[in-house]
């Protein structure tokens, strides 16, 4: 076997899809991977974007005996759990995600920028961690208010207050039929969090603030017991059985940690009570538009302070589902959003990738033509979208948003 066909099985990619998506015939890429030495600058450039890394440094590493070259970890980790549930446009928009945050943290080095690792690392070795059935979510929650000093009050911006300080990229994707997020943490990547934007619970700003914290659960307290600490699929497991149900437990423990990290369990306690002569409805509306919970987080929340009054929930007109206000919008925004002159710029290269560029242009360490071709920006294009690409902030529209969070 070849050493790219090694590198494109290893995740889980046939001809055929690698083919249709890098535009370029099977004879072409089955007549390279028998013959690497007839690989073109080019081509490399286009495959090391589908898969994720850098084609030429990976051959280069099979050349020289690196041990640690290991294709595709995490990703190959990532793309095989995925491999019977999602299709391949999903699974290359992941690959492609995978690529974008080793580019921007190789950009981020040019100043120094640590990252991240380290920082996420660090919640390896909990010792009020059980897992992952006996894992205490509201402990888990308190501990990373706790280090990010958050208090007990509503987070205001999981991206700014959460995320930014533990230096995870969030980088949007697009799978029609994928899950609302995916996430996978490397040395040298640190931490990132895949949001995806055909999602329709992530549509609501709600519904996105539980991503995100999801997310983080399995990025800090679910790496321990996965191979090499990679991606969160592969279970030490006996049977396929126990795995789907270590799975599905993993899964419980990090909705319920998202719930409380956003609101903790007294605050929210403590608001309900204080509203006590309010109407029930009155008092959902407030504890979602108080603390940036959707209507399925809140009722999570009060079943454990009121066992019997979730029944009588079902009585409450319209599900108590008005529109997030303006301020949660703007503190977490869809990253990839902007306005309509960058439409052309793919929506995994906007956000996170777009503002590094635009940082370092503005340290004066890249050039123009980079940032063109980091964004595959066209020559002809480039004149055009030029000044939006180069502007100071990216202009941001929100989406209409439900408080409806699934």
């Amino acid at each position: 076997m070849s050493r790219l066909t090694a590198l494109r099985q290893s995740l889980g990619f046939s001809v055929d899809e690698v083919a249709l998506v890098s535009e370029v015939s099977k004879e072409e890429i089955r007549r390279i991977e028998h013959d690497p030495e007839q690989l073109s600058d080019e081509l490399a450039g286009r495959l090391s974007r589908i898969y994720g890394q850098d084609v030429l440094d990976a051959l280069d590493d099979l050349d020289t005996g690196d041990a640690g070259a290991d294709f595709g970890s995490p990703m190959a980790t990532l793309l095989k759990a995925n491999a019977e549930v999602l299709d391949a446009t999903s699974r290359f928009a992941i690959s492609e995600a995978v690529w974008i945050a080793r580019r921007i943290r190789q950009i981020r080095q040019r100043w120094d920028e640590p990252s991240g690792w380290d920082d996420i690392r660090r919640f390896r070795s909990n010792p009020d961690y059980s897992h992952p059935r006996n894992g205490n979510a509201r402990q888990l929650a308190r501990i990373v208010r706790e280090r990010l000093d958050l208090g007990q009050g509503p987070i205001a911006s999981v991206q700014s207050d959460v995320l930014a300080p533990l230096r995870i990229l969030v980088l949007c994707v697009s799978m029609p039929e994928g899950p609302d997020g995916q996430a996978f943490a490397e040395p040298d990547i640190g931490g990132v969090v895949l949001l995806n934007v055909a999602s329709s619970a992530n549509r609501s700003v709600f519904g996105r603030r539980v991503t995100l914290a999801h997310e983080l659960a399995h990025l800090l307290f679910d790496r321990s017991r996965m191979r090499d600490m990679s991606e969160f699929c592969q279970f030490e497991a006996r049977d396929r059985r126990s795995a789907a149900s270590e799975r599905e437990s993993i899964e419980r423990r990090a909705r319920a940690f998202a719930v409380v990290l956003l609101a903790p369990f007294e605050s929210v306690r403590d608001e309900w009570q204080r509203r006590a002569r309010e109407s029930k409805t009155r008092r959902v509306r407030a504890l979602m538009t108080t603390f940036g919970l959707g209507y399925d987080a809140t009722r999570w929340h009060l079943h454990n302070i009121e066992p019997r009054l979730l029944d009588r929930f079902e009585t409450l007109p319209g599900r108590v589902d008005p529109a997030a206000p303006g301020r949660w919008e703007a503190a977490d925004p869809i990253p990839c959003v902007s306005d309509g002159r960058l439409e052309a710029v793919p929506v995994v290269c906007r956000g996170a990738l777009l503002e590094t560029l635009r940082e370092a242009w503005s340290r004066g360490v890249i050039s123009e033509q980079v940032i063109r071709e980091e964004l595959g920006i066209s020559m002809g294009r480039w004149a055009t979208l030029r000044p939006a690409v180069l502007a100071g902030r990216e202009a941001r529209r929100w989406l209409p948003s439900s408080a409806r969070s699934d």
